[in-house]
């Protein structure tokens, strides 16, 4: 995940990670990351370029500048400051882990009012001491369930339940494979006057204490009227980053499944390059068609944005964009897709897979021993 020309310090933590998964672990503390970020942000001294505070309430193009609509709190004052500043051009880095997403379940707005605060999304999970000694149901198939999930189950009652329409196509059906995790299918409905889960098998859960969804994200652009999220993904975009209608508008970050931060940098100097005016992008035409021929490759839809596996294409994308930097500046040179990458997180997979087989084995070992003959 790191930049090319800044790794990631080799820090350890030694309550989670040390002692969970030994000195080899590919973890992080998500402190170490914060102020890795902020350091390379310090050392090019840009600090005073940032505004922060501020709420972008409205983003809108006036003939050919952008005009921002700024609000941030008054100091002493109980009224808000409101401005407005003119740019050449736009950039979106607002994330998608932002706005939870929730699957349209019958009965859930009912079951939430009936009872508050048993409903919760993992954008808001804190820490397993929450669920102590509760009987908990996590729904989601990916990243954020199946951790929520085995944090959980270390405290809570058990078996913890897990509702999945399907395992992540990267780590498979493994993380769930657990003498403390119960499987269901999808939940088909929630009933507010008892307080019973139903799945879509026609089984059934009651006592339920907390239902965590880890259901994923929503794009959301509030600021930007005229350019709303459709399907699961963001329309117009070519390769992800530049607008087909306005390249005057980009968007970094909105992509999964490419090492993260890495590919951030990638799209970062490419972005750069074009409104600097030193790398031209294809006509209006060839940035609608290669939209469609992702669309007829990926489909319609959240897979849109997801760039595994063939993470050198879009990598070496991005760099035939960026070029060189200018000659005698300090421009940043994108280094070649190099095959390690994949490599490593391939292997970071498989890493896991067996920590989850280990633990499952480990627990199925100790019920056999504490189980008379």
């Amino acid at each position: 995940m790191c930049f090319s020309n800044e790794p990631i310090p080799e820090v350890l933590s030694e309550r989670r990670t040390l002692a969970n998964f030994g000195k080899n672990a590919p973890f992080r503390h998500r402190e170490i990351m914060q102020t890795w970020v902020q350091e390379i942000f310090k050392r090019g001294g840009f600090e005073d370029l940032i505004e922060y505070d501020t709420s972008v309430e409205r983003v809108e193009k006036r003939d050919a500048e952008w005009v921002l609509t700024l609000r941030k709190a008054a100091p002493g004052s109980d009224t808000d400051a409101w401005w407005q500043e003119s740019f050449d051009a736009v950039v979106v880095a607002t994330g998608h882990y932002n706005v939870p997403s929730m699957p349209p379940i019958p009965g859930l707005a009912e079951f939430d009012a009936k009872f508050p605060g048993r409903i919760q999304h993992s954008k808001h999970y804190k820490t397993a001491e929450s669920y102590r000694d509760k009987h908990v149901l996590v729904v989601g198939g990916s990243v954020s369930a199946f951790d929520t999930l085995h944090d959980v189950r270390t405290v809570s009652k058990l078996p913890v339940i897990s509702s999945l329409r399907r395992p992540s196509p990267v780590f498979g059906p493994t993380p769930f494979t657990h003498p403390d995790i119960l499987n269901r299918p999808a939940i088909a409905a929630l009933d507010a006057d008892n307080g019973r889960v139903t799945f879509t098998d026609g089984t059934y859960a009651d006592g339920v204490d907390h239902i965590v969804f880890a259901t994923g994200y929503e794009f959301s652009f509030p600021f930007l009227e005229d350019f709303q999220p459709k399907n699961g993904r963001i329309p117009g975009l070519y390769q992800h980053v530049f607008h087909d209608g306005d390249p005057s508008l980009a968007f970094i970050g909105m992509v999964t499944g490419g090492f993260g931060l890495r590919i951030f940098e990638w799209q970062s100097v490419a972005m750069a390059r074009v409104f600097a005016g030193r790398a031209p992008l294809p006509s209006c035409i060839e940035m609608k068609a290669w939209e469609q021929e992702r669309i007829v490759e990926r489909g319609d839809g959240p897979s849109f944005w997801v760039l595994m596996p063939d993470f050198e294409r879009y990598f070496e994308d991005l760099r035939a964009i960026a070029g060189e930097p200018a000659s005698g500046t300090t421009g940043r040179v994108l280094p070649r897709y190099d095959d390690a990458w994949g490599e490593a997180f391939w292997r970071f997979v498989k890493w896991r897979v067996q920590l989850w087989e280990k633990d499952a084995a480990d627990a199925v070992a100790l019920a056999e021993r504490a189980t008379p003959p």
